[in-house]
Order: structure tokens, then C-alpha cells, then sequence
């Protein structure tokens, strides 16, 4: 309640503090009959009369989420995803809604700008098709998600003062039979139920339904504001029926803005312009929502309009057990790595009497800042981008065309998006053979790794990333945590030796010590280590332990030989690290997974030792 009072009046009840604007329509006909703006916002002032250009501290408690829903009319012709995805860095959206996309299966995975797009589709054919496209610092925050159904996707995402789950749906269009439209609502109303009633729930997306003008409906203010356009039909009725019946409220009728910010669907020939997507929030966490508006300018080749908001939330971040991966040091970066190791060499040495996992500690750090010594900041390797510059340019031409409207605009428009696709497809079709031309080089040269990882690029079947997964009865863990939990019990159950149940441990007398370790005996050991293999837990790498110098190997030998009279590992030496990797049939059974242990190459050369 006080940071309200600071903030003035309400999301939902907008000021009235406007300026008269007269209306740039050029003769088009709205939906609501309008043809001249009543009030806008002012430049500088979101529509609750708060100025919003100061600078925002790093004491204020609260940050600004930019959320928006577009449907997109399919992700799958070459260069969409990237117009998309460069729209969104335009436009700041944080959390992106896309309907309509035509993808299929479900799963995740990066796009050329950075962001994680989190999709839900039919698995045989390409229609329909939801999807979320997040920014890096909301991917942070993220709990889990659960394509539902190719209509319905959900996420759980990790706020203050409570979890926040995002809903994205494409409703059936207006052909679409009676029993499908009901069967729609029905999951989505499933869905809803099984979030709890505490937690936030947003839900946005293309609903193929015009609740129209909503001046008179002073009974459903809780559900809708006063500033609703066009005409109700019959699936605006349902739609407004629904939000009551859940205590949602749509947030793009209670705001007040110019009518060319209000339409999210333009009728093909430009005849008549309507309000179809929409963003919703429980009725209690409305005020979260402090103005939503489209953005008539981006363009994607879509007849749908981009519908943003801004939201007042505290993200919290997830705090996982997680190993950062390192990047292997190459060839060049050895001979540096090893001069910078034995200049740190004389500031420790192993005094047998401290603890192994002390005098192990104390050479992983060594070996580990000697590696961020001399290795320079890490920087993402781009992805090539295949989109030339006389593509990007005449996507830059569309969107001008869309700003400025003259009375041949349709059919500019249709020429120009005809045209950009054939420059993506010609640009695409370009970045294939520039590809073929490198196969056929490294096959000159004898280069085979260069030559099989090129042909892997262009015919392996890309398959998605996904974490959900069964408990083993039937049911989907769509939460990290959950998920997690399910697959230790899992690898617990697998690596479990039943034939050991019930017997007691023999015991072995030692009655003479066994010969220590030689120092050809380490030397043999760390030559057999093979390359470019992934780390361990310790997150050392093979090709680090086998440049050392003779005074290095001398530390090696000294511990192994602690552990050869103690008979005790490092801790880093018997744990490792399980990854799981698809093999074939659904990807939420277990089952059908192989489990690949990375083990510390310290303990392969050890145990090489002790054979």
C-alpha cells in the first residue's frame, strides 16, 4: 500500500492527465467507429501519471519486467526467428509470448541473439504452436516449465514476494468446431487449477476473441477497464466468462491510449481493426501492471501487432548446485600455462601429515590459477550470421512502409515480404554451400575432424533440449528441483549393487607394506590420459596434467603415494559427475537415457598406477 501511495493512482485506473492528439488513421475505419484520438499518454509519463524517466536505483526494491504476446504466423520459414529476435532486443521485452509459431515437439534451446526459446507443438505436423522467448536475466530465474498441449504453454518462474507463472495460449480461430473451443477452455482452466492460489498468474497470448467496447460494463470492472475495443462476439462472451470464473483481469482494456495502441489483429485488407490478444493477471496482483500498449512500428511479416507490458516485480534468483563448464585450454595456451605453474610451484608444499583432501586442494588451486592467469576473458564465439546486409535493409524498408501508410501500402507490402523471403532463402541456401565448399576443402587437406564436424552440421537432426520428466508413475516433474531429485533416486537405483545386500565386508590383513610409487610409474600413467575428453568435478583437464614439468610431477607422485599408505582419495577423486543422454524413445522416461560419468583424470591416472 505505500509504494502505491508514492506511485499515485492504480494500474488499472489510469489518470486523466492527457493531451488531445488528432488521429493518423489516413481514412482507416477502427473497429469502435473512431476516427480521432480522445487521450493519450504524455511523453515521459506512463498512463498512471507517474514519471517513469528518472533513473531507477539500486535501492529500489522492485525492477521492471517488459512482457509482451505476438503471434508470429510461423517460426519456420529461414530468417523469422532472427526478424523476431531482433525485435525483441529492439523493443527490451524481457519475456516474449509467441503464438502461432509452427514448430514442433516441445523443448528449448538458444537463439542467434542470446535469448532461450521455450516451445510447445504437435509432434507430426506443423500448425499452431506456442512459444516463450526469454531474456538472460529472466532464464536466471526460471523454476520450470510444461509444454501442455500445442495451444498451451506454462512457466514457473522464481519472484518476490511470490512465484509468478507465466501462461501462453493460441485460442482455436472462429472456424474451428464448438467441441475443439470447449476443450481449449477446459485445459486451460485444468491448467490454471494446478497452480496455487498464493502464487501470481499471467496469462497473454492470441485469443481469437473481441471483448469490444467495455465502457458500459461497470459490472466487470474487476475483469475489464473502460477501454476495450471494437465489437463483442460470441467468444468474447466466453472469454470475459472465463476470467470471471478464475478472478482474472484483462489488462490491455485498462489503459487508456490512442486507438492505433489498442488494436492487435488488422482484417486483410486493412478493412477493420480489432483487439484479439490480450494479457491477463489475477484481479489481487493487477496493480503489478502499470501499462500495456501495442507497438504498431515491429514487423515480422505477421498481421498481428506486437502487445507489450510493463511489469513491477522482483526477480530472485535461482541458487543451483551447478559447475560452471570450462573451455579446454588449446595448443598455444599450454606452453604459457605451464611456464605460469612452476613460478607458483615454490609457494606450496605437501606436508604428508595434513589431510589428503588438504594437500589435493592445494594443487587443484595451483593448477586452476595458473589456468586463469594466463588465459584471456571468454567471450561467446558468434554464430554466423547468414543474413546479409541487403536482407536486414529491406526488412528495415518494410518497417518504414508500415510507419508511413500511403494508399498503395498493401500492395508495397505484399511485394516487399515476397522479396524478403526470397533473400532469405537465397541467403540460406548461400550459407549451405558456403559450408559444402569447406567439406570439400578440409576433404582436400586430409582434415577428417574438420570435415565429419562440417557434414554433422548440416544433416544432423537438431533435437531440442528438455528437462521434464516422469516420476516413474505416470505423472510429469516439470520443476528443476523436482526433476533433479528424480534423477538421483534414478542413478542411485541403477548403480545400486544388489548382490552386496546382506553380506558384511571382509576384512584383509596387511602384514607388509606394499612398494611406493616410482616416479616413471606417474609419468607412464599421465601419458596414457587421452585428450579432449570432458573434465571432472575438479574441472581439470588431461591436457593440463600432462604438460607438467618434472617438479610438478614430483607433487603428483607425493600424493599419490599418501593415498597409496593411507588408503584414503580425495573427495574429488570418488565423486563424479553423471550426464544423461538420449538414445531413443520419449525423453521423459528415464529409461531412455544412457548415463555418461565424468571422473577426475587425477583418479584415471592413480588408479592406472595401482594396476
Amino acid at each position: 500500500m505505500t509504494s502505491q501511495a508514492k506511485n499515485g493512482a492504480m494500474a488499472c485506473n489510469p489518470a486523466t492527465t492527457r493531451r488531445h492528439v488528432e488521429s493518423r488513421s489516413h481514412g482507416v475505419k477502427y473497429a469502435t467507429g473512431l476516427t480521432a484520438v480522445t487521450r493519450q499518454a504524455q511523453c515521459g509519463v506512463n498512463v498512471t501519471g507517474a514519471d517513469t524517466s528518472h533513473h531507477v536505483t539500486q535501492t529500489q526494491l522492485r525492477k521492471k519486467i517488459r512482457l509482451g504476446t505476438w503471434n508470429v504466423r510461423g517460426m519456420i520459414q529461414p530468417g523469422k526467428l532472427e526478424i523476431i529476435g531482433r525485435e525483441q532486443l529492439e523493443h527490451n521485452a524481457d519475456i516474449l509470448g509467441l503464438t502461432e509459431t509452427h514448430m514442433r515437439g516441445s523443448g528449448f534451446h538458444s537463439t542467434p541473439f542470446g535469448h532461450t526459446l521455450y516451445f510447445s507443438g504437435p509432434e507430426k505436423e506443423s500448425r499452431n504452436g506456442v512459444a516463450l522467448s526469454l531474456s538472460p536475466r529472466i532464464n536466471k530465474a526460471i523454476l520450470g516449465y510444461n509444454p501442455v498441449s500445442d495451444r498451451i504453454i506454462t512457466m514457473k518462474i522464481n519472484t518476490k514476494p511470490c512465484r509468478m507463472n507465466l501462461i501462453v495460449v493460441y485460442a482455436p480461430t472462429a472456424v474451428s468446431p464448438e467441441n475443439e473451443i470447449e476443450g481449449f477452455y477446459q485445459d486451460l482452466e485444468d491448467t490454471l487449477k494446478s497452480f496455487p492460489k498464493r502464487e501470481i498468474t499471467l496469462l497473454m497470448g492470441d485469443l481469437n476473441a473481441k471483448v469490444g467496447s467495455t465502457t458500459c460494463d461497470d459490472h466487470l470492472r474487476d475483469v475489464v477497464g473502460k477501454f476495450g475495443l471494437g465489437e463483442r462476439n460470441d467468444r468474447g462472451e466466453m472469454w470475459l466468462q472465463f476470467c470471471t470464473e478464475n478472478a482474472l483481469t484483462i489488462m490491455n482494456t485498462c489503459f487508456e491510449n490512442h486507438p492505433r495502441r489498442l488494436y492487435t489483429w488488422v482484417m486483410p485488407g486493412d478493412r477493420c481493426r480489432n483487439q484479439i490478444d490480450y494479457i491477463a493477471i489475477d484481479k489481487r496482483w493487477r496493480s503489478c501492471i502499470r501499462n500495456t500498449k501495442t507497438y504498431p512500428g515491429a514487423d515480422c511479416g505477421s498481421d498481428h501487432r506486437l502487445l507489450m507490458a510493463e511489469m513491477i516485480v522482483k526477480l530472485k534468483r535461482c541458487h543451483r548446485t551447478m559447475i560452471r563448464p570450462q573451455r579446454r585450454p588449446n595448443a598455444r595456451e599450454l606452453p604459457a600455462f605451464r611456464e605460469c605453474f612452476e613460478r607458483r610451484i615454490a609457494e606450496i608444499s605437501l606436508n604428508p601429515s595434513n589431510d589428503i583432501d588438504t594437500n589435493w586442494t592445494a594443487i587443484k588451486e595451483l593448477i586452476l590459477s595458473a589456468r586463469n592467469e594466463i588465459r584471456t576473458v571468454d567471450t561467446d564465439i558468434p554464430r554466423n550470421a547468414w543474413i546479409t546486409e541487403e536482407t536486414w535493409t529491406a526488412i528495415k524498408e518494410r518497417k518504414v512502409l508500415i510507419a508511413g501508410k500511403t494508399d498503395a501500402f498493401h500492395d508495397d507490402y505484399r511485394l516487399l515480404s515476397a522479396r524478403i523471403q526470397r533473400l532469405c532463402r537465397r541467403d540460406y541456401n548461400q550459407y549451405l554451400n558456403s559450408i559444402c565448399q569447406d567439406i570439400e576443402n578440409h576433404a582436400q587437406h586430409l582434415h577428417t575432424k574438420d570435415l565429419f564436424l562440417k557434414v554433422k552440421n548440416i544433416i544432423r537432426d537438431v533435437r531440442p533440449k528438455t528437462w521434464i520428466i516422469d516420476d516413474g508413475n505416470g505423472n510429469l516433474m516439470t520443476e528443476i528441483d523436482q526433476v533433479t531429485e528424480r534423477w538421483r533416486s534414478y542413478c542411485q537405483g541403477l548403480y545400486t549393487d544388489n548382490r552386496r545386500l546382506g553380506h558384511t565386508d571382509i576384512s584383509i590383513e596387511q602384514n607388509h607394506l606394499e612398494p611406493v610409487i616410482l616416479k616413471s610409474e606417474v609419468q607412464n600413467a599421465l601419458r596414457k590420459l587421452k585428450n579432449n575428453k570432458s573434465a571432472g568435478i575438479d574441472t581439470i583437464f588431461a591436457e593440463e596434467l600432462k604438460c607438467l614439468s618434472d617438479i610438478s610431477e614430483r607433487l603428483l607422485l607425493d600424493l599419490c603415494n599418501q593415498v597409496w599408505r593411507t588408503g584414503k582419495w580425495p573427495t574429488d577423486w570418488k565423486q563424479s559427475l553423471l550426464v544423461p543422454i538420449h538414445k531413443k524413445g520419449s525423453t521423459k522416461s528415464c529409461q531412455n537415457y544412457r548415463t555418461v560419468a565424468l571422473i577426475s583424470h587425477a583418479s584415471k591416472a592413480a588408479a592406472q598406477e595401482s594396476k
